[in-house]
């Protein structure tokens, strides 16, 4: 059976890697698509697909555009089914869906916010073909039965092996690290700031900003005045340049804690995830999470909570070497790779 997988957005390549090896140790022959600068990112695990062709909708002509879809549409008619890593609001994946209508080959979509299958005119459109959808955490399931649309959740938290980094030396020290982006949309970075300020020693301590800080970028001039103002940069890890996966992977798989950071939202209790936590449950680390998210049970089994008054006591402890530990961390049979595997392919062949 032949599957291709289609990202034409440069987001989420961190779902591609799990579903593409579920699908090649199943033994189906697996095509990916996707935008070009989502190509160096996957040099670790290209042999797992036949072909990758790039397709690029961007910065182009109204005419192209539609010259580009109907090359691709022509290429996916030829697959028995078709995964849509990013299956939302997209123009481009709405006209792919609707022109696929009346094909044999069967569409299915990666959904990262559940909100999009009741609330978008365009996802209404999409799921006209596409009958069968995955979201990325249990939680996010909806609660009652969608009509004609099938709904399964799984969990793209396996990466591919990377190259080992010998010389990265914590030089004892405790590491908690922040993976992604700078966003202050979505992260409380200044509760940390003004934590850390306020521990009284924090010399065993070092916070990983694991994601590129530009000081040419609002953000990036920002969070360096920012700490320097509050004189705690010496405990602060930064990258001014792209973070390859290598690199980010090493200091995960070194890391004592993952701090998501995010900020309080409901959408993020019943629609959608941070890839924060998929990160975290990869490298099966202990999360330090704001409490207003304890209702998630993964996170009830894998995380410490705080607030925001009792944040700067939980660091202190962690300063002086009072690790925390959760007894029933990453038990649950869900986080095997054969429990997921399965369930996705589930989904695929029903």
């Amino acid at each position: 059976m032949t599957v291709a997988i289609v990202e034409v957005s440069e987001s989420h390549e961190e779902c591609i890697y799990s579903q593409a090896l579920f699908l090649t140790s199943a033994n189906y022959k697996v095509d990916l698509y996707i935008h070009p600068k989502i190509n160096s990112q996957i040099d670790n695990y290209r042999y797992l697909f036949n072909n990758i062709i790039i397709t690029d909708f961007e910065n182009i002509s109204i005419l192209k555009r539609i010259h580009q879809q109907q090359r691709l549409l022509k290429k996916l008619n030829n697959y028995d089914k078709v995964v849509f890593n990013t299956a939302s609001s997209s123009r481009i994946v709405r006209n792919l869906c609707l022109f696929l209508l009346f094909s044999k080959t069967e569409c299915i979509g990666v959904l990262h916010n559940i909100k999009k299958i009741e609330k978008s005119f365009t996802q209404s459109l999409i799921s006209l073909k596409i009958k069968k959808y995955f979201v990325l955490n249990d939680f996010i399931l909806p609660s009652r039965e969608i009509k004609k649309i099938k709904i399964v959740s799984f969990y793209p938290i396996f990466f591919p092996s990377f190259k080992k980094d010998e010389t990265l030396d914590k030089k004892n020290k405790i590491w908690l690290t922040v993976p992604g982006r700078l966003d202050y949309n979505r992260r409380d970075y200044n509760l940390l700031f003004e934590t850390i300020r306020n521990c009284k020693n924090t010399e065993n301590i070092k916070i990983i900003l694991l994601g590129k800080i530009s000081d040419s970028s609002t953000d990036g001039q920002k969070t360096l005045k920012k700490l320097k103002d509050l004189k705690i940069e010496e405990n602060f890890i930064l990258f001014n340049d792209f973070v390859d996966n290598d690199t980010f992977h090493n200091y995960l798989d070194k890391s004592d804690y993952i701090l998501p950071l995010l900020n309080k939202s409901d959408d993020y209790l019943k629609y959608k995830i941070t890839g924060t936590f998929n990160i975290a449950f990869a490298h099966k680390k202990i999360m330090l999470t704001n409490h207003f998210f304890k209702k998630i049970p993964d996170l009830q089994e894998n995380s410490i909570f705080y607030t925001r008054e009792n944040l700067t006591k939980i660091i202190s402890n962690i300063n002086n070497s009072i690790l925390l530990k959760k007894d029933d961390a990453y038990k649950n049979l869900k986080w095997n790779f054969d429990v997921q595997k399965e369930q996705y392919l589930n989904l695929i062949n029903s």
